[in-house]
């Protein structure tokens, strides 16, 4: 189901690129285009895409201009440049390239802003009806409403049709399509190449030509000569090398292509293996069967595992004890009486109860540092044994690496540089987060409890996990950032991991992304460097919210909780929607009595943790639902 209403995010297409759009396209006519020289011998045929071309020369075999008007998307054949900027890409490639002719498309008039629209029906018209080798787009967007669309068009010129798509990144530092796509060839410049370097070619990243930023002198309309910087200009320049690489040795492959034109072996090799591991690790989760679910006990009944039992409905696989040791003083006990929040009414085993040559297939181990302190005894030693001699698969939320086929545990992150060079994806996906002010208010519960809305409803979600249970609740990305984390990034690692994280979330093509964070957003007091929120704000910063439900406790100063919606707000562009009242329990001093209080004195609607359908009108009636 799509999401009705829901609103995509759009920006304004700084430095020239594409605009949003979500009309229907109508009306196309259909050319019939194939050029042959008259001596039958084919002559490559550059398509190039851009605002027009000011005078027809020789080779300029033909060209059509695509606009919109209302709902529909028209064809003509005026493609008369107004702007200057395609008659300037024109001569740069055809000074520079003999043996070669144009077709000219036209979706620039008189600024260098379009409707995505018209590159999509661009790449259609050209895969429909000219056989080409080469598509030069000197332009891109940051944000991509038509991304599978477009992508879908890119890939079948690729595989059926051979033919090479280059196309600029964003002059603004940002990534953008379609450069970023993986068939497409993707020119950049940087101030860390210098005029020596002149330029690599990249491997392992979506830039596949990193060049020195550097002017050139264009041949502009009524004989205007300017000199100008830009992505733009590069890419006609490095479309000029490839085309003549082609004409001499008729590569048919991307990458031989661009080693053909590699410059004083400056080649940049990015292998991102931390990230590759975690992808890895993910689809390769044991105990995850999508035939049936495995039956599993949990051990112990820490926090993490308390959230797996309140939300038993989301599981992958079937929990059929969960067991403590007796030195927790929660062995006997039923899980609704401990947790008021829950209904489920299963009886807490002790581990040493537990027959391991019973019919369960897996066990969930959780975090084991505390009953380790409290029975003297290495838990996690004693249960891997005991799972490796009875053949039983192991899941850990404690980030070891042991060797045993059947173990899985969410893998150790150190490092992530990425592969783009800092450059950063714009998500234009709408984005949920969830923060807090303090640890243990219930934020993962919530989580779940929305996603479970979510999907009851019919919306498709991507979710990442700060939680190591993720991948046992279905969520797609698990990514623990919390107590004895897997994630171990600094700085603005932590920010380009996440990013890069969402950017996959993103290609699911999902209604919503939903995220949560661990812990407090900003810190009570500066008395210890533990009390610091530096991986909050990471991680704040890397996921980009666009809607934000806080989480907040009854005994919480009001100063506070303001101080945190208004750091929410202005660190990143988002909304702090509702906050939501932590339904754990404490015997501290209230600093409200009723959610109308708060709310009074806040300014944003607030709700009892339990009153789900309200928060989740909020988050719809937010995004435009």
């Amino acid at each position: 189901m799509a999401l009705q209403g829901l609103l995509t995010k759009s920006c304004p297409p700084e430095g020239g690129g594409f605009r949003p759009g979500n009309l229907k396209i109508k009306n196309i006519t259909i050319l019939n285009i194939v050029f042959e020289s008259g001596g039958g011998l084919v002559i490559e045929t550059i398509i190039i895409i851009d605002s027009g071309i000011e005078n027809i020369y020789p080779n300029v075999v033909g060209g059509i201009n695509i606009s919109i008007d209302g709902d529909k998307i028209i064809f003509t054949d005026d493609y008369i440049d107004n702007f200057g900027h395609g008659t300037a890409i024109y001569h740069l490639i055809n000074d520079n390239c003999k043996d070669i002719q144009f077709f000219i498309i036209k979706i620039f008039d008189e600024s260098f802003t379009t409707d995505q629209r018209l590159l999509l029906s661009a790449l259609t018209y050209v895969y429909d009806n000219i056989n080409c080798k080469f598509i030069v787009i000197s332009s891109g967007t940051i944000i991509c409403n038509n991304i599978k669309l477009i992508s879908n068009v890119i890939d079948n010129l690729f595989y059926h049709k051979n033919v090479y798509v280059i196309s600029a990144f964003d002059n603004n530092a940002a990534l953008s399509f379609p450069a970023s796509h993986d068939k497409v060839i993707g020119i950049d410049s940087s101030e860390r190449v210098t005029p020596i370097e002149n330029y690599y070619i990249t491997k392992g990243s979506p830039i596949n030509i990193l060049s020195t930023k550097r002017t050139h002198r264009l041949r502009w309309l009524n004989n205007q000569k300017i000199i100008q910087s830009g992505n733009s200009f590069l890419t006609a320049e490095y479309a000029s090398k490839l085309i003549n690489s082609y004409i001499k040795s008729k590569i048919t492959d991307k990458e031989a292509l661009l080693e053909s034109i590699i410059f004083k072996n400056n080649v940049l090799s990015i292998e991102n293996k931390e990230y590759k591991k975690l992808k890895r690790s993910l689809s390769s989760n044991l105990i995850i069967d999508k035939e049936k679910k495995l039956k599993a006990i949990a051990f112990p009944f820490s926090k993490e595992i308390q959230v797996l039992a309140a939300n038993e409905n989301l599981l992958k696989v079937d929990i059929i004890n969960y067991c403590d040791i007796k030195q927790s003083g929660k062995v006997g006990l039923t899980i609704n009486n401990l947790l008021d929040f829950c209904e489920n009414e299963k009886r807490i085993k002790d581990i040493y109860a537990i027959d391991w040559e019973d019919d369960f297939d897996a066990i969930i181990l959780g975090h084991c540092n505390l009953l380790k302190s409290l029975s003297n005894t290495d838990w996690f030693k004693i249960i891997i044994e005991l799972a490796v001699k009875n053949d039983k698969y192991v899941y850990s939320f404690d980030p070891f690496e042991i060797k045993y086929e059947k173990f899985f545990a969410p893998p150790t992150i150190n490092n992530f540089r990425g592969e783009t060079f800092g450059k950063l994806w714009q998500i234009n996906v709408p984005v949920l987060g969830i923060f807090g002010t303090s640890s243990q208010q219930g934020k993962f519960s919530l989580q779940l409890q929305l996603r479970k809305k979510f999907l009851e409803v019919g919306y498709n979600i991507s979710q990442i996990s700060t939680e190591p249970s993720g991948c046992l609740l279905g969520i797609e990305y698990t990514c623990p950032i919390g107590y004895n984390a897997s994630i171990n990034l600094m700085e603005d690692e932590m920010a380009m991991f996440f990013n890069d994280v969402m950017h996959d979330c993103a290609l699911n093509d999902p209604d919503i992304i939903i995220v949560g964070c661990q812990s407090g957003t900003i810190p009570h007091n500066r008395f210890h460097s533990s009390q610091l929120t530096f991986k909050q704000y990471e991680f704040l910063i890397g996921t980009m919210p666009d809607a934000v439900l806080l989480l907040v406790n009854p005994f919480d100063e009001i100063s506070y909780i303001k101080r945190t919606i208004s750091f929410i707000e202005s660190s990143i562009d988002c909304s702090v929607v509702s906050c939501v009242v932590s339904p754990i329990k404490t015997k501290f001093p209230v600093s409200f009595n009723s959610c109308d209080e708060l709310s009074g004195k806040i300014g944003k609607s607030v709700y009892l943790f339990d009153d789900i359908e309200n928060i989740f009108s909020s988050v719809i009636n937010f995004f435009g639902g």
